[in-house]
């Protein structure tokens, strides 16, 4: 599935995968910047489907993203077929896979590769799990991975849908991880990207599993990010 966000701005979903005894879908963003060039934010299983619609939108790609330590599995097919390619990877990641250490580190200052476009920032506050965050600033669509969530569970398993619940991601009013609010240990950290995400005055919230939630953004923001104030 194809979803047009906004000029210059698509979400494109891919195969199904498994986790936590739950299946879920798998969606990256893509932007066209300002030169025609692509920016993919973690990258979806390069099959035919995704081929051709790439080639539609000129087949020429800036940059990779692959914003935390979990969302690695399809990017190096795509590097080793579009190597003109900047990829910027997660620090975490970075020091997990191998073939990403040479990659460039996703910071909180924007790459000038893409900050005509784009600004970023990063939730560090739980150090089991981090991740960054990107705001499209035509659409004003901020983009998550893992950090927001609104899975569908009507088939899974009796402890995956309880597991889903008790953790604040089942649709259709999914969020933030709760587990990933409990143990935050570093809250200024995350007050600080809040406050910047906030000057960002999103009007589009998008993530790369479940649906999307039916909630103004702002809103639903300032819902997920309570646990912050």
């Amino acid at each position: 599935m194809i979803r047009e966000i906004d000029d210059d701005i698509w979400t494109v979903d891919g195969p199904e995968i498994v986790f936590t005894g739950i299946t879920m879908n798998t969606r990256m963003t893509v932007v066209r910047l300002t030169d025609g060039r692509l920016w993919i934010h973690s990258p979806i299983q390069l099959s035919d489907y995704v081929s051709d619609f790439v080639r539609e939108l000129g087949d020429r790609i800036a940059v990779l993203i692959a914003p935390n330590k979990l969302h690695h599995m399809y990017i190096d097919p795509w590097r080793e077929r579009y190597t003109d390619a900047i990829t910027f990877a997660h620090d975490d990641l970075k020091k997990k896979i191998t073939s990403l250490a040479n990659s460039e580190t996703l910071t909180n200052i924007t790459p000038s590769a893409y900050s005509n476009e784009l600004d970023q920032v990063l939730f560090s506050g739980n150090p089991a799990f981090r991740e960054a965050v990107f705001f499209h600033r035509a659409s004003a669509s901020v983009i998550f991975t893992d950090l927001m969530q609104n899975l569908d569970t009507a088939n899974a398993g009796l402890f995956a849908r309880l597991y889903a619940k008790l953790d604040g991601v089942a649709s259709p009013d999914g969020g933030v991880p709760r587990l990933y609010k409990l143990f935050s240990t570093k809250k200024d950290a995350d007050r600080e990207a809040l406050e910047k995400m906030r000057e960002w005055k999103p009007k589009n919230v998008l993530f790369c599993h479940g649906q999307p939630i039916d909630m103004d953004a702002v809103n639903l923001i300032e819902r997920e990010f309570s646990y912050l104030t």
